[in-house]
C-alpha cells in the first residue's frame, strides 16, 4: 500500500539577472580565479566549470562575485559558466568562458648564455633576460674525468650570477631555467661548458684595497694598480651573512663606487685583475659596515653646527649644541668605535689612531653628520 502522497516543485529560473563580464585571472598550474559582476539582488551564485569537452558540470555555490578555482589539472582546457541566485531559485546559466592551465614550460626559455671572468674558484654567467620571469635557476657541475654528475643550484633574481667555490683547472657546464611564478618554470637550457683557471695563473692579486667614504647605502673601493693588468679588474661584493658572492662589477680602472647597499649591513668584498684576457686570483675578502639609516637635520640646523679644529689632535670642540646631545664616531670601515655625552661641548679624539672619521651628533630628533681628520 503506497504512503499519503508528499508535494514538491522543481526550481524555476528567477528574475534577477544573467551574470555579466565573467573573466578567468591569476591562471596557474592549477587553479585560476573567476570573477563576474555584481548582480545587487543576488542572495549568491552557482559556478559550474568542467573540462572542455567532458558532459558533467563540478559546480560550487558563493555568495560573492568571484571564486577560486583550485585542483585543477596542469596545460588543460576548461569552460566556466555562472548563474546568480535569487530567493532560493537558481537563474539562467551564462555563456561558457574558456581558460586554459598553465603548464611547465609556458616560461621563455633563456638565450645567449654566456660565461665570462673566468677564474680559478669563480666565473659570472650572464643570458638574455626573458619576459615575465620572476626568479631563474641555475644548474652547474663539473664534467670530466672523476667528476660528480649531480647538479648545484643557485638561485638568481637578475640576469646574471657569479659561480663560486669551483676547483680550479676543471671543467664545468652551467645551464638556466626560467621561473615565471611558484607553479611555472621552463625547460633548462644547453649546457655551456667552461674550465676554470689554475691556480697563480693570470695576474698579481690587487692589494692595499680600501674601502672609504662609507653611507647608509653607498662605499667606495680602491686599490694598488697591478702593473700587468691588460683589461682592467672584477670587483665581487656580497653581504658578510650570504653563502655566495653574488654581485659581480668590472671597471677598468683601480676604483669603484657600490651602491645600492642596505643600511647597517656587513659587506665583504674581493678584486682580481685581468691579464691577456685572463682573470687572475681574487684578493682575500675586506670587511666594511654601512652606516645605519639616518634622517639629515635641516640646513638652517646643520649649519648653526661647528666642528673645530680640524683637523684635530686631542680635542675636538663643538658649538651650538644643547645639553643632552651624544656623539658616535665611525672609522673608514663604517664600524662605531667611540660614542658617549658631548661634556662642555668638548670631545676627547686623543686614544684615536690618525686617518679620517665620520661623527654623527644627535639632539633629540635632529642628526648632525660631518668628516673630520684625527692628526
Amino acid at each position: 500500500m503506497f504512503s499519503d502522497s508528499v508535494n514538491f516543485k522543481t526550481i524555476s529560473f528567477a528574475e534577477c539577472g544573467i551574470p555579466k563580464a565573467i573573466n578567468a585571472t591569476n591562471i596557474s598550474l592549477n587553479s585560476a580565479q573567476i570573477t563576474w559582476s555584481l548582480i545587487s539582488t543576488a542572495e549568491g551564485y552557482h559556478v559550474s566549470y568542467r573540462k572542455t569537452g567532458e558532459s558533467d558540470w563540478k559546480q560550487v555555490f558563493v555568495s560573492s562575485n568571484e571564486v577560486n578555482l583550485i585542483n585543477l589539472t596542469a596545460d588543460t582546457d576548461y569552460e566556466v559558466q555562472v548563474a546568480s541566485s535569487c530567493s532560493g531559485t537558481i537563474g539562467e546559466f551564462s555563456d561558457a568562458v574558456n581558460f586554459k592551465t598553465k603548464s611547465l614550460g609556458v616560461c621563455g626559455v633563456p638565450k645567449r648564455v654566456t660565461v665570462y671572468h673566468i677564474g680559478a674558484n669563480t666565473a659570472s654567467a650572464t643570458w638574455a633576460n626573458v619576459s615575465g620571469a620572476s626568479s631563474y635557476n641555475i644548474n652547474y657541475r663539473m664534467i670530466g674525468s672523476g667528476a660528480q654528475s649531480n647538479w648545484s643550484n643557485v638561485t638568481a633574481y637578475t640576469n646574471s650570477v657569479v659561480l663560486s667555490g669551483l676547483a680550479a683547472d676543471k671543467e664545468y657546464e652551467v645551464r638556466i631555467s626560467t621561473v615565471c611564478d611558484e607553479t611555472s618554470s621552463s625547460d633548462y637550457t644547453t649546457p655551456v661548458g667552461f674550465k676554470t683557471l689554475l691556480v697563480g695563473t693570470g695576474c698579481q692579486s690587487p692589494e692595499a684595497i680600501n674601502i672609504n667614504t662609507i653611507t647608509s647605502t653607498t662605499a667606495n673601493v680602491n686599490w694598488e694598480a697591478v702593473a700587468a693588468s691588460t683589461g682592467g679588474y672584477v670587483l665581487l661584493y656580497k653581504r658578510t651573512a650570504a653563502n655566495t658572492w653574488w654581485e659581480d662589477m668590472a671597471t677598468s680602472s683601480n676604483n669603484a663606487a657600490l651602491s645600492g647597499l642596505r643600511p647597517g649591513t656587513d659587506y665583504q668584498v674581493k678584486i682580481a685583475s685581468i691579464c691577456d684576457g685572463r682573470l687572475g686570483e681574487f684578493s682575500n675578502p675586506v670587511d666594511f659596515s654601512t652606516l645605519n639609516n639616518i634622517d639629515s637635520v635641516t640646513a638652517n640646523h646643520a649649519k648653526e653646527i661647528k666642528l673645530y679644529p680640524n683637523p684635530a689632535i686631542d680635542i675636538l670642540n663643538v658649538n651650538n649644541i644643547s645639553d643632552n646631545a651624544i656623539y658616535k664616531i665611525y672609522n673608514s670601515t663604517g664600524k662605531m668605535i667611540n660614542s658617549g655625552n658631548i661634556t662642555q661641548n668638548k670631545i676627547n679624539v686623543s686614544q684615536l689612531s690618525q686617518g679620517i672619521y665620520i661623527i654623527m651628533i644627535e639632539q633629540g630628533k635632529d642628526i648632525f653628520r660631518s668628516q673630520f681628520i684625527k692628526k
